[in-house]
């Protein structure tokens, strides 16, 4: 039975090796991990690829970031990790080495620049519009005036 957040053992079949009232606590084997994604003037970058790379199994957690600029990953097993992060018409970013243990909860902000046109004319960059929608949210002014980056 419960009794105000605590497990009451009293008539368990099997439980003679504990008292009455003894507190019971479950312990998390895993890490919580999450942050934030801003560009170099504090504007949040919602759309930003998120991977999570586990450095010793190479397995990789994925997702994108929400309206907010804000990602979650719960239940992360504990490792080291490097994160990754990339959005078309900024430069990635991978911060390496990040020690997540049992019952941790990390949480960071990341600021991604923007990244300039490494192919020979910015038609090649247009060519994926439909990638450029948030970039072109944060990045107003530069598109308005036709300089388009590409990572």
């Amino acid at each position: 039975m419960r009794f105000g957040g605590r497990v009451d053992f009293h008539g368990c079949v099997d439980c003679s090796h504990r008292r009455s009232g003894d507190a019971v606590f479950a312990q998390r084997t895993t890490a919580t991990f999450g942050g934030v994604v801003e560009d170099e003037t504090h504007a949040v970058l919602p759309g930003i690829q998120v991977r999570l790379v586990n450095e010793g199994t190479s397995v990789v957690l994925e997702q994108l970031t929400n309206e907010r600029g804000e990602f979650l990953f719960d239940f992360v097993p504990v490792a080291t990790y490097t994160l990754k992060l990339e959005m078309l018409g900024f430069k990635n970013l991978e911060n390496r080495n990040i020690s997540l243990g049992a019952a941790q909860t990390l949480r960071r902000t990341y600021t991604l620049q923007v990244g300039r046109c490494h192919r020979r004319s910015h038609s090649d960059c247009r060519s994926g519009a439909g990638q450029h929608r948030v970039a072109r949210a944060a990045l107003g002014a530069e598109y308005a005036a036709g300089h388009i980056p590409c990572r």
